[in-house]
């Protein structure tokens, strides 16, 4: 929703953006401190509020009435995130440069915008132009000084010294930006960093040390996330962002050792989390940046495989590296080979059920774990979508190996499904869909009071789910054991399915109940 008046200038030469997000306490300073600057041309101000839970969205509404001239006003209907919004309010802009500030920031310098459009009215060469500026810290205020302010790409690929808060920056170049990098599909954390990076592979950077800001930090927010793990997760991004600008410039080499060291400090940071996807991937760039092997070959002669790799990857791990004796490469090669066993494994069941289904369309990111492959079939032109679940496994307690996994042609299963067939079996019909986050169960397990959970068999009665021709489940749907799905049905996403659903019957709910037969 887009809030403005007939009174906004016409042709601002600046467009100033504010992205606020639950910043109540500090949004009226941030306006405040832009609305103050004095400047001899015209500038509008975008407020892009992305839905937040506090008063922000009515102080902002507050003041687009009190200066309907200046401010216009950007509401999300739904929290879209600070790299959507960023992108959305660039795109209402309309002054030839763009200057931002967040809405915990503030400028302190009321002539900044007019220095900074002076300079750059005089000197085309130049895109961007960045200041001093000043961080806010809970009991302290800082100048941010570094000894040289080198803004050229070699310089910004060993760390960021622009203040987003600080730039003013010509505005057909984010554009451009944009469509070449296209930086949304990235699913990048950061709006600003890969943006510099960029400028300064292609254009020219100014810096003057006025110091015209005031950064604050806020604890738990994006960029200083208090959590450990969302930490390290906003660290690995900011890595991912300087090994891509490096690898398209040719200009690798220049930070491959800090890249396989920062890489190391991650990773052990997620063991013991099981957070196997993050750790694979982390322990893939510390092979490509650490190629030398300390006492890889002796661990190979431990044979280790299957189940042994979950409980190594987990726990070893997390003592190996407090034992301080141990040298970094040898750490390295060591979370290298645990890797690679873990992938062995997991990619020959994948590659074993692609060899014997070849018309099948099966991602190599799903998760499968069966003991025999002649425990599941999967039909000509059936799609098993990206961190599926597939588990087929028998009751160890129970003699009775009746699991099985049946999927017809020319069905999809979508991404981040379970489907556990444990106990029974599991037969998917022809011409299905099968959306997101769907789990489908083939067992239960008993709920004796006189036995702990975990010792409960499984019920081996009426465990099959037999899913029929034509069925359409939606996302987030639980199809629980025992259940018949027949012919031409569709499954309300949200949906619990507790009993049969006759032929082309539409269900919803929890437990799903008949709403109306398709016609």
């Amino acid at each position: 929703m887009i809030i403005e008046s007939p009174l906004l200038v016409e042709n601002p030469l600046v467009s100033v953006i504010i992205l606020a997000y639950n910043h109540e306490k500090y949004i009226v300073e941030s306006i405040n401190s832009i609305l103050s600057q004095n400047c001899s041309f015209e500038f509008e101000f975008i407020i892009a509020e992305d839905c937040g839970t506090d008063n922000t969205k009515e102080i902002c509404i507050e003041y687009q009435k009190k200066y309907p001239q200046k401010i216009k006003l950007y509401i999300q209907d739904t929290n879209k995130g600070l790299f959507q919004n960023y992108h959305d309010a660039l795109s209402l802009c309309r002054g030839k440069y763009i200057a931002q500030c967040g809405g915990d920031d503030y400028w302190i310098d009321n002539s900044k915008l007019q220095k900074q459009v002076d300079f750059l009215e005089s000197n085309l060469e130049y895109v961007l132009i960045h200041t001093g500026f000043c961080i806010r810290y809970p009991d302290k205020l800082v100048e941010y000084k570094k000894n040289e302010y080198d803004t050229s790409f070699e310089a910004l690929l060993q760390e960021n010294i622009i203040g987003a808060l600080t730039c003013c920056f010509l505005r057909t170049i984010y554009f451009k930006y944009n469509n070449e990098i296209k930086p949304l599909d990235k699913k990048w954390l950061m709006e600003d960093y890969p943006f510099w990076l960029w400028i300064a592979s292609n254009y020219k950077i100014k810096f003057i040390p006025d110091v015209t800001s005031v950064y604050r930090i806020v604890n738990n927010s994006i960029s200083h996330p208090t959590n450990n793990i969302q930490s390290s997760l906003f660290e690995l991004n900011k890595l991912q962002i300087r090994e891509f600008f490096a690898i398209r410039e040719n200009k690798l080499d220049i930070i491959k050792n800090d890249l396989g060291i920062e890489y190391v400090k991650i990773l052990q940071k997620f063991y013991g989390r099981s957070y196997f996807k993050k750790t694979s991937l982390l322990s893939e760039k510390i092979k490509k940046y650490n190629k030398k092997i300390g006492f890889i070959n002796r661990i190979k002669l431990w044979g280790i495989k299957n189940y042994c790799t979950h409980f190594l990857t987990k726990n070893v791990i997390g003592i190996i590296l407090k034992l301080r004796y141990l040298q970094i490469n040898e750490m390295r090669a060591f979370y290298n080979f645990i890797k690679q066993i873990y992938n062995q494994y997991r990619y020959s069941k994948i590659n074993d059920l692609r060899n014997k289904f070849p018309s099948a369309h099966i991602s190599d990111k799903i998760s499968v774990s069966f003991e025999n492959i002649d425990q599941i079939s999967i039909g000509n032109h059936t799609s098993i979508a990206d961190f599926t679940n597939i588990t087929i496994q028998n009751d160890p307690l129970n003699s009775l190996k009746n699991s099985f996994l049946q999927i017809g042609d020319h069905t999809y299963i979508g991404e981040f499904n379970n489907i556990r067939a444990g106990g029974g079996k599991i037969i998917i019909g022809t011409n299905c869909l099968i959306s997101q986050h769907i789990t489908i169960v083939a067992s239960n397990h008993g709920i004796d009071k006189n036995l702990p959970i975990c010792k409960q068999q499984w019920c081996i009665n009426n465990n099959n789910v037999i899913i029929k021709d034509d069925v359409w489940i939606g996302a987030n749907s639980v199809i629980l054991p025992g259940v018949t799905i027949n012919e031409g049905a569709v499954i309300g996403a949200g949906s619990i399915v507790t009993k049969d659903v006759p032929s082309y019957a539409i269900v919803a709910g929890n437990p799903a109940k008949i709403l109306k037969y398709r016609k």
